[in-house]
């Protein structure tokens, strides 16, 4: 069993120092969550670790009774990294564990964070003696309440912010000292990341957001210090209640407040909050809108303070899959302009930010009537601005729709993009590549729905372009014409083989040229190829001219559906020349995507494992071949890390790939990823060693046995003891105590000083 016990202390040093009366000192609560690493009958001892994007521990520590060494493995998308670890015996040491590795789905998937499994020894093949503590250091932050706290560098802290039905919230976070350097982010009760803000010699910084829903947010803060004096941190989460723009509305405003004053004739430098206002827009329900800024900077400073630059930062409920974060675009320029539409009724909020009496104008333009023109040449220019010209349109679709973009030459100074919100809040958005021939364009993937479509022009452009869409269907019998696109959706699995036939099935005399491709449900592209298939008359039947059928072998890697797609170039006449071209002409393909697992795999058996081990054996044909290829499917449980031993006979050469879906992924360990645990003799007894990430996981094996006779593959496996590491406890809101009493003594006119006691509470948990 682990041995696993948690110490609460709340911590802040017996000292007497000043405070602004409306600030309120708050002790810091550190939790200690203590593991045990619980060896197998092997001395060694296995951990897994889930990702996790909070985290909330703000050190991690090892203390062993020997030297420790470790090797950690960090599961990537097509493999692992494999990093050797080491701690000191008798001694507390500092640990990592070096991160997760992470890829991304795609433009309607999500970014996918591995787990990583370690592995520990001790240097003298004992078992291992060790405990792992992960340390948390916590404040709470209540909304509306200045809080002040001191920390030590060098660690990591979490605040707490308890948030209910506030519309919108500046959180204001500065340091009391010139030579600290402060970073903070904050994140969502779901770990999204909302944004980040830091600085340095005193200055005060503000980070405007918008709660996606209620619950508690944490604010991440480390400090670096450049001396060793007292460091005191200052929070204030304060609501607000923005200000609504109307379409079509203006509002001009200025950012009041100078961090130049003057005191007794002197012109002194005090470091301020940068004054903020925050506005809400809508777009109409059925077209988008832009929104257009400028600012008034002064360009003068006297070194070595600067004023505070001026920002437009626009949030919303919105929320990026790829970066797990909410939606944030924030500008520093003079003027510029945003596009976007209020996506399912949604808002959004502009803060503008900065000091100085800056001036500034914002103006929320009603773009209902640009819709994207598709399926039809438009001319887009730009020979009257010096820099770029901001064009943005609105595109509906009633149903899912494939999409190619091309124009009539490839200026590189036009850069187009889409982005959209689905009714989850999820933000997809992509840059859109194209070419001057209809052929090499990308295909791309467009779900049900409303989308932003924005250009960036730049000068002296002319040029034509065209936005073509086609539908998905459910039947593969695909009707698309020259210059179109269409395509048909099935089903796919992660581990398994797909047979991908097509046909030119038009009963005419003609060829079609164009390109059939494959892209799963994220938008990623799997296979795509030229195809040039047609048909003629022979009697009172069609034969091939050329070819009309084709096929490939093919797998998805993920667990979702695919797209396949037709978009054909051009149609041609068999018979009546070369030149003899057929615009929209409509020609019919068929496709079958079949799965054919079982012609791909000499033998496939599948091995349930709900205790501590199994096994199963493949008997090899007579007479055996080069290439062979055998499937072991594995049921068990996830976060296990398990020992592999596979035993051959009369096999000249063996190896294997192990394939394990994680949310909706395929992740492979490779042949040599697998050896890096790997004991024996591949032609005789072989041992390695890996980690479940998956209830099922899938072993291919690719065996060559160049003409030996009968043979056998017999694979056994076995679970080893392994830990699943939690780290530490999550937080909630601010405490209805937000520390200990808070003893006042009068020291003289407009100071107070405050004696702080310190306060130990230990909890102890097992489990």
């Amino acid at each position: 069993m682990t041995i696993f016990c948690m110490i609460t202390i709340s911590l802040l040093a017996m000292v007497t120092f000043v405070t602004p009366a409306a600030a309120v000192y708050v002790s810091v609560v550190e939790d200690e969550f203590v593991y045990g690493l619980i060896p197998d009958s092997n001395n060694h001892s296995y951990v897994y670790l889930e990702y996790d994007p909070l985290n909330y521990v703000s050190r991690y520590q090892i203390t062993s009774a020997e030297d420790l060494g470790a090797m950690n493995y960090i599961y990537t998308y097509g493999g692992w990294q494999d990093l050797p670890l080491a701690a000191p015996g008798e001694v507390e040491t500092i640990w990592g564990w070096n991160g997760h590795g992470n890829t991304g789905q795609g433009t309607y998937g999500e970014r996918v964070y591995f787990p990583q499994f370690c592995d520990f020894a001790s240097s003298s093949g004992d078992p291992v003696n060790a405990n792992i503590t992960a340390r948390q250091r916590s404040i709470g932050l209540p909304v509306g309440q200045e809080t002040s706290v001191v920390v030590e560098e060098g660690w990591t802290y979490y605040g707490a912010i308890g948030i209910g039905n506030e519309e919108f919230i500046h959180l204001q976070i500065g340091c009391r000292s010139e030579l600290v350097t402060w970073s903070a982010s904050l994140y969502d009760p779901d770990g999204f990341y909302v944004g980040e803000i830091s600085a340095a010699e005193g200055e005060v910084r503000l980070l405007p957001f918008k709660p996606a829903k209620s619950g508690t947010y944490v604010v991440v803060f480390y400090v670096d210090a450049t001396d060793t004096g007292l460091i005191v941190m200052d929070f204030l989460p304060q609501p607000i209640a923005p200000v609504e723009i109307p379409l079509n509305g203006l509002v001009d405003g200025n950012l009041e407040g100078s961090e130049w004053v003057i005191k007794d004739g002197n012109i002194v430098y005090e470091e301020k909050v940068p004054t903020a206002h925050t506005y809400r827009i809508r777009s109409a329900e059925d077209g988008p809108a832009k929104l257009l800024y400028s600012m008034n900077v002064p360009s003068w400073f006297l070194p070595p303070f600067e004023p505070v630059q001026p920002s437009v930062s626009i949030t919303g409920d919105a929320f990026n899959m790829d970066s797990k974060s909410q939606y944030r675009s924030t500008y520093t320029s003079g003027a510029d302009s945003w596009g976007y539409q209020s996506f399912g009724g949604m808002s959004f909020y502009v803060t503008i930010m900065g000091g100085e009496n800056y001036e500034y104008t914002l103006y929320n333009q009603d773009l209902q009537s640009s819709m994207l023109p598709t399926n039809e040449s438009f001319y887009v220019e730009n020979l009257m601005v010096s820099d770029y010209e901001h064009r943005v349109y609105g595109l509906h679709l009633e149903e899912d729709s494939l999409m190619k973009l091309n124009s009539s030459n490839h200026p590189i100074d036009v850069s187009w993009s889409y982005w959209t919100v689905d009714e989850d809040m999820a933000l997809r958005s992509s840059s859109i590549s194209y070419m001057d021939d209809f052929e090499s364009t990308t295909t791309y993937y467009l779900p049900a729905g409303d989308y932003v479509f924005q250009a960036y022009v730049g000068v002296s452009v002319a040029e034509h372009f065209e936005f073509t869409t086609g539908t998905i269907g459910q039947s593969p019998n695909v009707e698309v014409k020259a210059g179109g696109i269409a395509g048909f959706r099935t089903s796919s699995s992660c581990f398994d083989y797909y047979n991908l036939t097509y046909a030119f099935m038009t009963q005419d005399n003609v060829t079609a040229r164009g390109i059939i491709g494959v892209m799963d449900a994220f938008g990623t592209h799997k296979y795509s190829t030229v195809i040039q298939l047609g048909n003629i008359q022979d009697g009172s039947s069609w034969i091939a001219y050329g070819a009309n059928e084709s096929d490939v072998l093919l797998t998805s890697r993920t667990e979702a559906d695919v797209i396949v797609y037709f978009s054909p170039t051009w149609v041609r006449n068999n018979t009546a020349g070369l030149e003899n071209y057929y615009p929209d002409y409509v020609v019919t393909y068929r496709a079958v995507w079949d799965e054919v697992s079982d012609e791909v795999f000499d033998e496939t058996k599948t091995l349930t494992i709900s205790g501590v081990s199994g096994s199963v054996n493949f008997t090899l044909p007579d007479v055996g071949e080069n290439n062979e290829y055998y499937r072991l499917n594995l049921v068990a449980p996830v976060g296990i890390w398990w020992n592999v031993t596979v035993t051959v006979g009369e096999v000249d050469d063996w190896s294997v790939t192990i394939y394990q879906e994680y949310d909706y992924l395929c992740q492979r360990l490779q042949n040599s990823d697998i050896l890096d645990t790997a004991s024996g003799s591949v032609l005789d007894v072989l041992t390695f060693q890996f980690g479940t990430i998956s209830n099922e996981t899938t072993f291919s094996f690719e065996v060559d046995r160049a003409g030996n006779p009968l043979g056998f593959f017999h694979v056994q496996i076995a679970s080893l003891n392994t830990t699943t590491y939690q780290g530490a406890e999550a937080l909630t809101g601010p405490a209805a105590s937000i520390g200990p009493t808070l003893v006042y003594i009068g020291v003289g006119a407009g100071a107070v000083v405050i004696v702080v006691v310190l306060a130990v509470l230990y909890k102890r948990r097992t489990g």
